[in-house]
């Protein structure tokens, strides 16, 4: 029996089990198309029956799924990230889509308690002045405006079921992560720490103003709230700070003792300039959220993952 079904075992998925096993919540499952065993249990100790490998095809093999374990929540953590879109935008849409359309329908047949949906802040496009959780979001991107139908999936599920739905609209999340999972930061991120190279460049994109959000603040926002009783909540989360390519240079030589400099690519598409990062009043007022985790504390995760922080 577990109570717990996270879909997705990349970045997120793991370290929120990791989460649930820190809070003695040891009655989950992960299911994940592809999974790395070794990646997972040097995260957190998952025994190999908490282990579904195979991908959802419709809402029948998600129903078996469901009762087969007895889930009562569902936490959202898998997604076609931008590479996938890039490689071919409507099988990537089509996966988003037929995962969560399966979850309506089982939604509808089983009772499920909680819904927790990771959506993004790409559904509000370039718009870094009208981000709020009341805005309306208009988002430029295929993956926003997937993301953004989501939301509205998951909000029919609370408005004609008896479960609860939370979708959480975060900025870019970093950790240590497989190869195949995490957003474009964190895989560059990821890349850098852990190179052996004495010199390392940091292109353009990574060097342009961003909000870094530590995984771990991630996932426990997502257990803590995952026995909120709310009808349908949308937030924001991310850690309240931009940070500049400057910051992010100075912390990281700081970190690894390494020569970090920019390089530059004469980009061809210009990136929409933060003036200011999301806003996670809400978050904090009404989720009684706190970032505990700086830039450079991720970077020592990162670093000690991988063995690179010197002693």
């Amino acid at each position: 029996m577990a109570r717990y079904l996270i879909i997705g075992g990349g970045l997120i998925g793991v370290h929120v089990a990791k989460e649930l096993n820190n809070k003695n919540k040891h009655d989950f499952v992960i299911q994940a198309h592809r999974i790395d065993f070794d990646y997972a249990n040097s995260v957190t100790l998952i025994n190999p029956e908490q282990i579904i490998q195979k991908p959802i095809y419709d809402s029948a093999s998600l129903l078996s799924l469901i009762d087969s374990y007895n889930i009562k929540n569902i936490i959202v953590a898998a997604g076609s990230l931008h590479p996938s879109f890039k490689k071919h935008s409507g099988a990537a849409l089509l996966n988003e889509s037929q995962l969560l359309l399966s979850i309506q329908a089982v939604c509808n047949k089983k009772r499920i308690d909680k819904l927790i949906y990771i959506s993004s802040l790409s559904v509000y496009g370039n718009d870094t002045e009208s981000r709020t959780e009341q805005s309306i979001p208009r988002p430029l991107s295929i993956y926003g405006a997937t993301k953004l139908y989501n939301e509205q999936i998951v909000k029919s599920i609370a408005e004609y079921t008896e479960c609860s739905v939370l979708v959480i609209r975060s900025t870019g999340t970093v950790g240590p992560n497989p190869n195949l999972s995490g957003n474009w930061m964190s895989r560059s991120l990821n890349q850098i720490i852990k190179s052996d190279d004495e010199q390392i460049e940091l292109d353009d994109l990574l060097f342009s103003p961003n909000e870094f959000l530590d995984v771990r603040d991630l996932s426990y926002f997502i257990v803590n709230n995952s026995k909120k009783r709310k009808r349908f909540d949308v937030v924001n989360l991310g850690p309240g700070k931009i940070t500049s390519g400057e910051e992010l240079l100075f912390d990281l030589k700081r970190t690894f003792n390494k020569n970090f400099i920019r390089k530059i690519n004469n980009l061809q598409t210009p990136q929409p300039k933060i003036n200011k990062p999301l806003p996670i009043e809400k978050a904090i007022r009404d989720y009684n959220y706190s970032p505990k985790f700086n830039l450079q504390k991720t970077l020592e995760y990162i670093g000690d993952y991988y063995g690179k922080v010197p002693n």
